[in-house]
């Protein structure tokens, strides 16, 4: 089968083919490959979401990677994500598994979210997670130490908030997230420690979403 899409997480790799098939390899220790097994892959092994009673089997229809972790939206819309939550503090735990409870996570596990994500619109930061729903709302949870969840605080969401922003793009950084508008308006938040906000300050951090105007542009694309 030909490879539709890849992605390349810390140290661990990741694609979809043309039939939906999911293939995961490389670093493997804390779960983020999915096989059910904590330990290293050296060459792509087919790993299945699970299967829900009463609906057709699920495929993979888009792929995220960071560090340590993995997640993928299925081909029934829902949310599927494995390997480390970050410090036990429940960074990218599934958001129905209390935190301080498990620090890893094998195998692909159904996130139960509000709202459907759009398939192609979830995004997975240094651990923090956000997803635009089907609707076009922001959802956002994870780690929050520096404003990225975008809620107003630094407290950690253990459960997916929405960010009052309807967005056509999202694009998570290390510690920081920005959207576009369907008006192509440019927003961001999180860190500002070197002026990446572009604002002209340098402040910890900007808590909630702040448009960025370029005078004279419209931004049809943003990426941290």
């Amino acid at each position: 089968e030909k490879c539709a899409q890849l992605r390349l997480g810390g140290a661990h790799r990741g694609c979809i083919t043309t039939s939906g098939r999911l293939y995961m390899w490389g670093w493997g220790i804390y779960g983020q490959l999915g096989t059910g097994r904590l330990q290293s892959i050296n060459i792509p092994q087919l790993v299945e979401l699970p299967q829900r009673a009463g609906h057709p089997r699920v495929h993979c229809v888009h792929l995220e990677l960071d560090w340590a972790s993995s997640g993928c939206i299925g081909s029934d819309g829902e949310l599927y994500m494995w390997g480390l939550i970050w410090y036990t503090k429940g960074q990218k735990v599934p958001p129905h598994v209390k935190p301080n409870t498990l620090k890893k996570f094998p195998r692909p596990t159904h996130v139960p979210l509000p709202e459907r994500c759009n398939g192609k619109f979830f995004r997975m930061g240094h651990r923090n997670a956000g997803c635009i729903t089907v609707s076009g709302r922001l959802l956002m949870w994870g780690y929050n130490g520096f404003g990225q969840i975008g809620d107003g605080t630094t407290v950690d969401a253990y459960l997916p908030v929405y960010v009052p922003l309807n967005c056509s793009q999202l694009s998570l950084g290390r510690y920081s997230a920005g959207c576009v508008t369907p008006e192509n308006k440019m927003f961001l938040w999180g860190i500002d420690q070197h002026g990446e906000q572009g604002h002209g300050t340098f402040n910890k951090s900007v808590l909630r979403p702040q448009e960025l105007v370029i005078p004279g542009c419209k931004v049809p694309q943003l990426q941290l």
